[in-house]
This record gives C-alpha cells, sequence and structure tokens, in this order.
C-alpha cells in the first residue's frame, strides 16, 4: 500500500514554553517581600529582627562586657601618646567613656524635672482662632 500524504491542519499548536529553573533565593526573597507587606514590618528592618530575640536580650550585658574587656586589652597593644597624666594608665579611655556614658544617661531624670513641663500644659488655654 502506497502512503497517501496527510492533509495539514490549519489550527496551530500553542507554543510550549519551557519552565525556567527556579531559584531558591529568588522565590524566599519574594516570599520574604509578601512577608514584610502581610506583617507590616519593612523589609529593611528584616535583618535587625534578631536583636528581639530571648537569646540577645538576655546576652547584651556580656557583649557590652567583652567589648569593654577588648577595649582594655588593646590599650595594652596600641600605643597612643598619652595628654595628662590620667589618660596614660590601662585602661583609662574604656572607664572614662562608660562612666561618662553613665553619668549623661543618669542626668535625664534631673534635667527633665528641671526643663520638663506639666502634662497638661497646652490644655489649660482658650483655643486660638
Amino acid at each position: 500500500m502506497a502512503k497517501t500524504p496527510k492533509a495539514k491542519s490549519s489550527v496551530k499548536k500553542p507554543a510550549v514554553k519551557k519552565a525556567k529553573p527556579v531559584d531558591a533565593k529568588s522565590v524566599e526573597a519574594k516570599s520574604v517581600e509578601a512577608k514584610s507587606v502581610e506583617d507590616g514590618i519593612h523589609p529593611a528592618a528584616r535583618p535587625f529582627l534578631w536583636l528581639a530575640s530571648n537569646w540577645a536580650q538576655r546576652n547584651f550585658m556580656w557583649f557590652i562586657g567583652v567589648l569593654a574587656v577588648c577595649s582594655v586589652l588593646l590599650d595594652l597593644v596600641v600605643y597612643r601618646k598619652s595628654y595628662f597624666a590620667l589618660d596614660g594608665n590601662i585602661g583609662f579611655y574604656a572607664f572614662f567613656g562608660f562612666f561618662a556614658f553613665t553619668f549623661v544617661v543618669m542626668m535625664g531624670w534631673p534635667l527633665r524635672k528641671l526643663t520638663g513641663r506639666k502634662d497638661d500644659y497646652y490644655e489649660d488655654g482658650e483655643p486660638d482662632d
């Protein structure tokens, strides 16, 4: 038997697009953006969310203490010209910085008492027209 040529149909088949390989990072980035829109957290704040964890809150003071000890130990290695008698001592700048910061923070309470206004300061007067 002789083969007869098949008639070509006028209907075109839709072109099948090959699927691109899915990159896990791009999917994760899209899901992070979608999450931040859903829960109201700005995407730039996401890297700092670990600071709210219990571990970070419990160990914050240890971290500050280690930084202070490192500062004092660096004082043994780094040479600095002293300008007056006390700044030649080991750890002077670490201790001075700690006590200066503590003083500034603790002075907030008396300064608030001295310069603050009463809570109802703006409520007593007549409204402006």
